[in-house]
């Protein structure tokens, strides 16, 4: 016959059916004979279970494409916060980058300023070095000086002189150092302004290192004139200016001398013993190219802005230097001196020599600046007052003596007055007559 089919309890499980495989009288009671209602109800009851199967599937399955999203979405700020972090390690790495780099350029400045220290204590000591030097050998100066002045006849009558001293030289002596200045006669008395402006700056102490055209250009440029109605000041001046300074040997003296125009210098040399005297070097006079006119200016110094850019490629020419001896004679003069002491430089030598030789002969070594000063004063100024051919001009002539081996200490001035009529210099006169005697004070050999 047929087999007893297997009937699932309507309120058990699919699984519980099994146990009316089981033997023995246990799961008597569990089988059950099914009729064709009970058949029908176990299929609705299976397509429930499947279709809640399905449910159940399309839950996970929705739950996955969830939990794929939020896969995604989460793998998205992970690489957002990498790209971040790699971002901030890149920041942190260039500001670490630019912060060594100022650290690297900042130890370059320290490195730089200690260079610059250490460069400048060098140089210091090598100051000082040469201060005890010089002490120990004693400075170079103008021990003493002979100037004779007298001014162009007639100009007190120009009347662009009206107010102003008929006397466009300017001269100082100070120390190591001699400025002579003569006003340019295109600038009338504002050159003579000008040019003792200029001395008076020239002879001031500048803590500048540079030669005597740099320091010539730095006083000019700080220089202040009186206003002018014109608006365009011509004034300037020829200069001339020595500088003293130890040489190598004991009384060996090195000169450093600016030669701007036709304001002149000479070196005199001694041999005392058979009384001769040599002029080993006299400054030519230094002029432009010829004008249209066929004048030839002198070179100057000026005012106007740029005015000694023109001489900066010619320090080569304007700037000399000469060796000399302890003892030996300087003469230095304006244009006016030189042109009424000879008609060119040979005859101006011979002259210096042969007077110098007759001073030396008649009144030795120990008066030659005053009494050779004198006698080319005289000689001079008789040329350019009772000479047709004499240059009519104002005239200053310096003589002076070098010395090594004194202690600056300053300079002694007296003047003696000789203008007509008793005079000062320094007032107006027909004729400006004066002479300077220098002698150094307080000097130890």
């Amino acid at each position: 016959g047929m087999l007893p089919s297997r009937k699932r309890s309507r309120t058990g499980s699919h699984q519980d059916s099994l146990a009316g495989a089981l033997p023995g009288d246990e799961a008597s009671d569990a089988i059950i004979i099914s009729d064709g209602e009970d058949e029908e109800l176990g299929m609705e009851e299976l397509k429930l279970e499947i279709l809640q199967l399905e449910q159940r599937l399309e839950d996970q399955t929705k739950k996955t494409k969830q939990y794929q999203i939020e896969s995604v979405r989460y793998h998205e700020l992970l690489l957002k916060c990498r790209r971040t972090a790699q971002s901030a390690l890149h920041k942190q790495a260039a500001q670490s980058q630019l912060h060594a780099q100022a650290l690297q350029d900042g130890l370059g400045e320290v490195q730089d300023m200690a260079g610059a220290i250490e460069t400048t204590q060098s140089k210091a000591k090598e100051q000082i070095d040469e201060l005890r030097k010089s002490l120990e050998a004693g400075s170079c100066i103008f021990s003493e000086a002979y100037v004779g002045l007298k001014g162009k006849p007639g100009k007190h009558m120009d009347p662009r002189y009206h107010g102003w001293l008929p006397y466009d030289d300017a001269f100082e002596i100070k120390d190591s150092l001699t400025v002579l200045c003569d006003g340019v006669g295109e600038g009338g008395y504002r050159s003579g302004i000008f040019a003792r402006k200029l001395v008076e700056s020239m002879a001031r102490p500048v803590n500048m290192d540079g030669d005597l055209f740099e320091k010539l250009e730095y006083c000019i440029q700080r220089m202040r004139m009186p206003q002018t109605s014109g608006c365009h000041d011509i004034a300037s001046s020829t200069v001339v200016a020595l500088r003293l300074t130890p040489g190598r040997g004991r009384d060996e003296i090195m000169i450093d001398a600016l030669e701007l125009g036709d304001s002149q210098w000479a070196l005199l040399t001694l041999d005392a013993s058979p009384r001769r005297v040599r002029c080993d070097y006299l400054s030519p006079p230094r002029f432009h190219s010829p004008r249209v006119n066929g004048e030839r200016p002198p070179y100057q110094a000026g005012m106007d802005q740029g005015h000694m850019r023109q001489y900066r490629d010619r320090k080569n020419e304007i700037l000399q230097q000469r060796c000399a001896r302890s003892g030996d004679i300087i003469v230095a003069g304006s244009d006016g001196f030189w042109e009424n002491l000879g008609s060119d430089d040979r005859a101006r030598r011979s002259a210096l020599e042969t007077m110098s030789e007759e001073v030396l002969g008649d009144f030795g070594d120990g008066a030659l600046v005053e009494r050779l000063g004198g006698r080319l004063r005289e000689r001079t100024e008789n040329r350019m007052d009772r000479s047709m051919i004499g240059k009519k001009d104002d005239l200053t002539v310096i003589v002076s003596r070098m010395c090594r081996g004194q202690q600056q200490r300053g300079v002694e001035v007296r003047m003696e007055g000789l203008c007509e009529g008793g005079c000062d210099i320094n007032l107006v006169n027909e004729v400006t007559r004066g002479i300077v005697k220098y002698r150094a004070v307080g000097s130890a050999a």
